[in-house]
Parts: structure tokens; C-alpha cells; sequence
């Protein structure tokens, strides 16, 4: 499955001509789910694992990656091929940068507006349907 994201991040890049976004929402909530699950626990952390060090592997094709949650999972070895992540946690001390860096929230149903004819016609130069 890692290899399949990374092709696909590839794919999406060398189509577009752009490098690529990736929005991760709530990338903790498997990880929160499963907290005191002894047995699902260490594959979700295994499987996210593997997903972050897709993204890794694909840089050069990567615009950004921005990750949302709640939870810093950062002692956690998810995140090991990251090694360059910014944190821009919502505190006092960040709420200037967030604001000059125009990062502001964004609903799915506003996001499928607005980008929905680009979705579709990546999705389709892919040979691939949105599911």
C-alpha cells in the first residue's frame, strides 16, 4: 500500500504539472481510538507509519503536507521519516504566523465545492473513479 500512495502521489504530480498538497485531518484519531487496544494498536501505529514514510519518499514531488489533530504524537516512531515538521500548534506564541500564513479552516463540504471539478478531472486523466 505504500508504494500504491507513493505512485499515486507521483502520478498526481507529473498529470498536473504541480506538486502535490496532501491534508491529513485528525491524524491522531486512529491512534486515540485504538489508545487502549493492545491488539490494534501497534498496526495502526505500523500502518501510519508506513503512510508517513510514503509521504517522505515522495518530497520532491510535495508542494506541503499539513497534518491537523489534537493529540502530539511526536515520541512516537509514525513519524520518523518526517524529520521536517513544523509545528504550528495553536497557542499565543504561533497565532501571528498562522494569521500571515493565511492557514485558515475549512469544511468538506467547502472543499468538495470548490474543488470538486479538479478532483474529477484528475481522477478521471488517472483512469481511476472518486469513490
Amino acid at each position: 500500500l505504500p508504494s500504491r500512495f507513493a505512485q499515486l502521489i507521483e502520478k498526481l504530480h507529473e498529470k498536473a504539472e504541480e506538486r502535490v498538497v496532501i491534508l491529513v485531518d485528525e491524524y491522531d484519531k486512529p491512534l486515540i481510538d485504538n489508545l487502549i487496544n493492545k491488539e490494534v494498536y501497534p498496526e495502526v501505529k505500523r500502518t501510519l507509519h508506513d503512510f508517513y514514510q510514503a509521504i517522505k519518499a515522495s518530497d520532491e514531488h510535495l508542494r506541503f503536507v499539513f497534518l491537523t489533530g489534537v493529540s502530539q504524537f511526536s515520541g512516537l516512531s509514525i513519524f520518523s521519516g518526517l524529520n521536517n515538521l513544523d509545528n504550528i500548534t495553536m497557542s499565543e506564541e504561533n497565532s501571528e504566523r498562522i494569521r500571515s500564513s493565511h492557514i485558515y479552516q475549512a469544511s468538506k463540504s467547502s472543499l468538495k465545492s470548490y474543488f470538486s471539478a479538479l478532483y474529477q478531472n484528475i481522477f478521471k486523466s488517472l483512469f481511476l473513479s472518486i469513490l
